[in-house]
């Protein structure tokens, strides 16, 4: 039997959403089972106030379990009757729990300002918020609703799908370059934007159906002005690349040198204009690549 879940709903406009407009104390007053929608009028005459989520576990398939808990679901929306056969809209979301205010908010304007940029949509853009309450689940908690979009696809289904018995099966070339590439991509507008991630892993990189670069999970995303913080995206995701350390890596030292690191090392200037601020970043970049060995294996156990 399907889980359906119905939500009171509230309206607010993006415009109220901005910094200092008071929207991480609405987020903490939000009652069980109460939406807030962000569309373009506060008060939508058309919708009525009640909104339904229909759980889509299918939604979920060829995507790793999400470290946050994110699940699936239709959100159906019927006009003013509030009849079943006046529906006006249907959109499938991804719901990430997020139990702290002022983090979901951030993410919202971090999110709007990331995908603000030149049109280009690199990562998931929130629709609203829920305080949500499952079968599953004694008490409701906080979540940030974002649009799923079907065909984006997360690197760690390409670089750690399952290989059956054989762990040592080598992934062909072309597709770990490719994977490296596009996270380097998708690594220099995020810092050319000025934001370092602050969890850059696999798991957390992805394509969409126009082989694009897309990220995921920005929940830790911050401005950085201080070159050697973006450093650490990097390692995180060289890292990454062993699992941690738990396997053997993915990629060769030699790919994550020419997939990875020298074409992000190449748009230094366009990510950091100042000097001085580009003579940082190379260094941290060189240093990086020195390392390689011991940041993709620290024990020594899963040399590639």
């Amino acid at each position: 039997m399907e889980e359906r879940l119905n939500l009171s709903t509230n309206f607010i406009t993006p415009e109220q959403t901005q910094k200092g407009r008071g929207l991480t104390r609405k987020l903490g007053e939000l009652s069980a089972n109460q939406l807030l929608l962000i569309t373009e009028t506060e008060t939508p005459e058309q919708l009525s106030n009640t909104a339904h989520l229909t759980v889509r576990p299918d939604y979920s398939e060829g995507r790793h379990e999400s470290f946050f808990g994110v699940w699936f679901a239709d959100m159906t929306m019927h006009g003013k009757g509030g009849s079943e056969d006046d529906t006006l809209a249907r959109q499938p979301v991804a719901i990430k729990p997020l139990d702290i205010p002022r983090l979901a908010a951030q993410e919202l304007r971090t999110a709007t300002d990331i995908n603000g940029h030149d049109q280009r949509r690199l990562t998931f853009q929130p629709i609203g918020f829920a305080n949500i309450g499952r079968s599953d689940s004694s008490s409701s908690k906080l979540s940030i609703i974002t649009e799923f979009e079907e065909g984006v696809t997360s690197f760690d289904n390409v670089l750690y799908k399952d290989k059956g018995e054989d762990d040592n099966e080598k992934l062909d070339d072309d597709t770990v370059a490719w994977a490296l590439g596009c996270a380097a991509r998708g690594l220099i507008i995020l810092h050319g934007l000025g934001y370092e991630h602050g969890d850059y892993q696999v798991q957390n990189t992805a394509y969409d159906t126009g082989l694009q670069p897309r990220i995921i999970d920005i929940t830790g995303a911050i401005k950085r002005y201080d070159p050697l913080s973006f450093s650490g995206d990097l390692k995180i995701y060289i890292g990454s690349l062993s699992d941690f350390d738990t396997r053997k890596p993915v990629a060769s030292k030699e790919q994550v040198l020419d997939c990875f690191l020298a074409p992000y090392r190449e748009e230094i200037p366009n990510m950091f204009p100042r000097d001085h601020l580009q003579r940082e970043m190379h260094n941290a970049v060189d240093c990086i690549a020195a390392t390689i060995d011991d940041i993709l294996s620290p024990s020594g156990d899963n040399k590639a």
